[in-house]
């Protein structure tokens, strides 16, 4: 009887399993998943709408450090995570859309969190955050785009400002913050041990809140052009509405405290 006592106690207590174990399998796997993560930060570096999802491997490290000392099972479904990482990871290299392996990045991560019990299940959702929307997405939102500059276009008439048309593209459909502002709502649930459901409902409110802030910084863009010029109006509308969001996003949820795993 101590003997299934102490295996039962070994499975539950956090760190058991050895960090060699999890450096060694964490080394595998990104040796694994290397052109897709040197891809993605070629892809964050060149394309500014993308870069929102950086900030997400950071916040479920900072989850992921203060839920350290929890006790919780090591579970069992974890290879299959990773088997399914790695199966997306093939499929897209035999297609050539090696950017499909970013999906089974973020898989194979969550599959090493679980097996080695370093997080709970809302830290590991976080990962998946840091998989930017898709470009095949963003094509598909051009109508949505145009809609977003139409309004934007309206508002400034109301206002009495002119709006520069060519400051709306395909990338001003307002998806990367919609991401970005769901992610962010969901770490700042995460903080406060909010319920799972409350969670899901405040993250789904923060994604459609992006789309009247996409309108209202297009606007801002269009007042700012006659002095920036059109181009830095254009670079800014790209990256100062998620680097806005992120800063304000994050430093409102760390008001509210920290993991309650921590606490």
């Amino acid at each position: 009887m101590d003997s299934v006592g102490d295996a039962r106690a070994a499975e539950l207590a956090p760190g058991t399993r050895g960090r060699g174990e999890a450096v060694a399998w964490a080394a595998a796997l990104l040796f694994a998943f290397l052109p897709v993560l040197t891809d993605l930060v070629r892809h964050q570096l060149e394309t500014p709408w993308a870069r929102y999802a950086a900030i997400f491997p950071l916040l479920a490290l900072r989850c992921a450090w203060h839920e350290r000392g929890a006790r919780r099972p090591l579970r069992r479904d974890a290879p299959l995570w990773i088997v399914a990482g790695l199966a997306i990871l093939l499929g897209g290299i035999v297609m050539g859309r090696v950017r499909w392996g970013r999906v089974g990045a973020a898989l194979a991560a969550i599959g090493w969190c679980r097996r080695f019990a370093l997080c709970g299940w809302r830290t590991q959702l976080l990962i998946l955050f840091a998989v930017p929307i898709p470009a095949a997405a963003m094509r598909l939102a051009w109508p949505l785009a145009r809609q977003l500059g139409a309004f934007a276009l309206a508002l400034g008439a109301r206002l009495g400002i002119e709006v520069e048309p060519v400051l709306s593209s395909r990338y001003g459909n307002g998806l990367p913050l919609a991401a970005l502002l769901a992610g962010l709502s969901w770490y700042a649930s995460l903080l406060r041990a909010r319920p799972a459901r409350a969670a899901l409902l405040r993250a789904a409110f923060a994604a459609l809140l992006a789309f009247p802030l996409q309108v209202l910084a297009t606007l801002a863009a269009a007042v700012a052009a006659p002095w920036l010029g059109l181009r830095a109006a254009r670079a800014a509308l790209s990256q100062a509405p998620w680097l806005a969001a992120t800063l304000i996003g994050v430093g409102v949820a760390e008001r509210g405290g920290r993991p309650a795993a921590a606490r």
